[in-house]
């Protein structure tokens, strides 16, 4: 999977949205390949993940989930 301009654009739009009507709401995203995991193989990686990632950092997104793995990864805002 790729990160793309539409897709990526289009998430934020409805996250901005439902944030708007509702500041309180919690906004989990949730993706096929994860955008970002150390030792990871490439190809089960999200290509540019690092846009995903960087969009739901200034949007304020509480949780990433995503397929691919059967471990976590903790993305830190900041």
């Amino acid at each position: 999977g790729r990160v793309t301009s539409a897709v990526l654009d289009q998430l934020s739009a409805k996250t901005k949205t439902v944030q708007e009507k509702d500041p309180s709401v919690v906004v989990v995203w949730a993706v096929h390949f994860p955008p970002e995991f150390p030792e990871d193989d490439d190809q089960l990686r999200l290509l540019e993940g690092e846009r995903l990632i960087g969009a739901a950092k200034e949007l304020r997104v509480s949780h990433i989930l995503c397929g691919h793995q059967h471990k976590w990864n903790r993305y830190e805002h900041g």
